[in-house]
C-alpha cells in the first residue's frame, strides 16, 4: 500500500541518518538496559535462542496436531476424499497454509500493538512492553519461515530466496537494534514484516482451492488476493 511504502522509505532514510545522530534518549536507553539485564529470562523475546526454540517447538506441535486432524477428518466425505487423493507434499502444504494463517495473524496483532508509537505515531521512543511485542512479532515471522523451509518437501527457488532474504534482513535489523538502540532499525523491521503478516487472503484462497471448498468462489478469492498483494 502507498502509505506503508511511504512509511518504509521514511523510516529507512531516518535509520541511515541516525548514524550521525546524538545518543538515544534516556527512556529508550533505560528500556534497552532492562532488556539486556533480563537477557536470560526464558520468556523474554530478547533471548533469541530460547525464544526461537520455544516458538519452533510450539509451531511443530501445532503442525503435527493439524496433520493428525486431517488424517482423521470424516465430517465431509468430499473433503475427506480430496485429502486422501493428495500426495504427501500437498498434504503438508495444507498444514503450512493453516499454520501461516494462524501464525501471521498473531504476528500482525503483535506488530500493530508493538508499533503503535514507533510506526503509526512515528515517535522515537516507546514503552518496554511495546518493544517486547515488536520483537516478538519479528521473531514470529522469522521462526515461521524457518519452520516452513524445514517442513516443506518441495520448495521453488523464488520462495526459498524470499524466505532466506527475509530471515537475514529481519535478524540483522534486530541485532543492530539491540546493539545500537536506534529505534529506526526496529521501525524498519516492523514495516518490512507487514509484507509477511498481511498474506492471510492468499493462504485462505490456496487452502480452499486445495481442499475444493466452495469451488464457485475460487476465481473471486484469487482475484481478490491478486489485488490485495498489489495493494500491500
Amino acid at each position: 500500500m502507498r502509505l506503508l511504502s511511504w512509511l518504509y522509505i521514511t523510516s529507512l532514510t531516518r535509520a541511515v541518518e541516525s548514524a550521525a545522530r546524538i545518543e538515544p534518549k534516556e527512556d529508550l536507553l533505560n528500556t534497552m538496559s532492562y532488556l539486556k539485564s533480563n537477557a536470560y529470562d526464558l520468556y523474554s523475546p530478547y533471548q533469541y535462542p530460547w525464544m526461537t526454540i520455544n516458538y519452533l517447538i510450539l509451531i511443530w506441535c501445532a503442525s503435527s496436531a493439524i496433520s493428525l486432524y486431517l488424517k482423521k477428518y470424516k465430517r465431509n466425505a468430499k473433503i475427506q476424499r480430496m485429502i486422501a487423493s493428495l500426495d504427501e507434499d500437498k498434504k503438508r502444504n495444507i498444514v503450512i497454509y493453516v499454520v501461516q494463517i494462524l501464525g501471521t495473524t498473531f504476528a500482525l496483532f503483535a506488530q500493530l500493538y508493538g508499533g503503535i508509537d514507533i510506526v503509526f505515531h512515528m515517535k522515537d521512543e516507546t514503552t518496554r512492553d511495546r518493544i517486547e511485542w515488536a520483537v516478538l512479532a519479528i521473531v514470529s515471522i522469522v521462526v515461521i519461515y524457518i519452520w516452513e523451509l524445514i517442513y516443506r518437501l518441495k520448495i521453488g527457488w523464488p520462495l526459498l530466496i524470499h524466505h532466506i532474504i527475509t530471515i537475514i534482513f529481519c535478524q540483522l535489523n534486530m541485532a543492530s537494534f539491540f546493539d545500537t538502540s536506534q529505534i529506526e532499525l526496529l521501525r524498519v523491521a516492523l514495516l518490512s514484516g507487514f509484507y509477511a503478516t498481511t498474506e492471510q487472503p492468499s493462504f485462505v484462497a490456496l487452502l480452499f482451492y486445495r481442499l475444493d471448498i466452495y469451488p464457485r468462489y475460487h476465481s473471486f478469492l484469487f482475484f481478490f488476493c491478486r489485488y490485495s498483494d498489489i495493494y500491500s
